[in-house]
């Protein structure tokens, strides 16, 4: 589990999110997802909702300078999506650019260490319960030589509890 109390926005962006798991995010954490779809080849979000709008099964609407329409082959509305920048509106300037992709590669570093977080409480985890399970006793000690850790199985193989001992020296 993680602690997510310090986390006062969320967005997610791709494709539209499932209902469900909007709502059990905002049941979870207080927070409304601003769901966005849009495209790496566009380089942000194209559709999205207002803070006030945002709610479950909800994208939004294009945001300015976009427009987002569902067409057939022959234009008319209802089939595909597509989106068009309108003309007349301002390229992204070179400093812009930069600036996104530093915000970018922020965010990359970001999630990767969120998912490298992940994956060591995951072994930690698995690493107390098999302590905790194993039949042999397991004893760890600290850098001062005192007695850290007392796994179930020291505890019967000894016939001392874990708080009996933790914090002993090792030679006693």
């Amino acid at each position: 589990k993680f602690d997510l109390s310090s986390l006062t926005k969320a967005i997610s962006a791709g494709e539209t999110l499932p209902k469900a798991t909007w709502e059990a995010f905002h049941e979870a954490t207080g927070l409304r997802i601003a769901d966005g779809l849009g495209s790496t080849e566009m380089l942000h979000i194209f559709v999205s909702a207002a803070p006030a709008d945002m709610r479950s099964g909800f994208t939004g609407k294009a945001i300015p300078g976009y427009e987002a329409r569902v067409v057939d082959e022959d234009g008319n509305t209802l089939g595909y999506l597509t989106v068009a920048n309108r003309a007349g509106t301002r390229p992204i300037d070179p400093r812009e650019r930069e600036l996104l992709e530093m915000l970018s590669d922020y965010l990359a570093v970001a999630i990767h260490n969120s998912r490298l977080y992940g994956e060591v409480a995951e072994t930690k985890q698995y690493l107390e319960q098999l302590i905790s399970s194993a039949g042999d006793a397991i004893v760890t000690v600290d850098a001062a030589a005192k007695k850290h850790g007392w796994n179930p199985a020291a505890e019967r193989i000894f016939g001392k509890a874990a708080d009996q001992v933790v914090g002993q020296p090792f030679a006693s």
